[in-house]
């Protein structure tokens, strides 16, 4: 087998194992690993620009999208069962206690600024720097292909050069062309992320009001307090695979 195929029927298999992990109901320390893995990737997809690996970043971006995915689900399961039995991940409450010094008036104000944040910086940051950028690889395609035909009708290259450059302007197409989805998927990601930060809060206060049978108020402080922690460790992650995104395609374009 070819080493091609060997990479496409290894990315078809990742995929595979992330979408089946959506089924499978998970102890909280597996879910803890998860996170960890998740978070050591944020930081491995990095190194992978810094070692001029960036034409697999656009794959490497959409994989961990997907697994990220996949962990915050769970985060989310683990959360809400965690306030129904009082068994909430260590994780979770590390972070909460740390966020918010146990008071749920500033998870109330860190909340919606953590998500805000990482929604403008995908928003206007990864999402418009990767549009721009491959609108404008586009747009001057017709130009550098005509040119290379120039060259080559004045025997300004040869024939075996003409097919290089022009292989390689079509790697370029469709580096951007792939970033610019890629960057799609962050930003679907993000949004996914302040639903199930919805989901957090609303679930928390329903487990407790009609399950515990707490006043309002009692329910209200720890939703908020420890999804203050899940955000944090959804947030994180993303914002890190965001900025690499940006660093990869503003490099790019610099070399040109």
């Amino acid at each position: 087998m070819s080493e091609k195929k060997r990479i496409s029927w290894l990315w078809v298999i990742l995929c595979f194992l992330s979408a089946t992990i959506f089924l499978i109901p998970f102890p909280s320390i597996v879910v803890e690993v998860f996170y960890g893995i998740e978070l050591l990737t944020s930081f491995l997809i990095p190194i992978l620009l810094l070692r001029n690996k960036r034409t697999a970043m656009p794959k490497w971006i959409i994989v961990f999208i997907l697994f990220s995915l996949v962990v915050n689900i769970h985060l989310t399961r683990s959360l809400l069962i965690g306030l129904q039995d009082n068994k909430l991940l260590p994780l979770v409450l590390i972070l909460s206690r740390f966020s918010c010094q146990d008071s749920f008036v500033i998870g109330f104000i860190l909340i919606p600024f953590t998500l805000c944040a990482t929604l403008i910086l995908i928003k206007k940051g990864v999402e418009r720097t990767s549009e721009v950028s491959a609108r404008f690889t586009l747009d001057t395609m017709t130009t550098i292909m005509t040119n290379i035909d120039n060259k080559y009708a004045k025997h300004e290259i040869t024939e075996e050069e003409s097919k290089v450059m022009k292989k390689e302007l079509q790697g370029e197409i469709d580096f951007f062309a792939n970033m610019d989805g890629a960057a799609k998927f962050i930003s679907g990601s993000a949004k996914a992320v302040v639903f199930m930060t919805s989901i957090d809060i609303a679930g928390g206060i329903a487990i407790g009001y009609f399950m515990q049978e707490k006043t309002l108020f009692e329910t209200i402080e720890p939703a908020i307090l420890f999804t203050t922690g899940t955000v944090v460790l959804y947030c994180v992650p993303l914002i890190i695979i965001s900025i690499a995104s940006v660093l990869c395609v503003t490099n790019r374009v610099l070399e040109h």
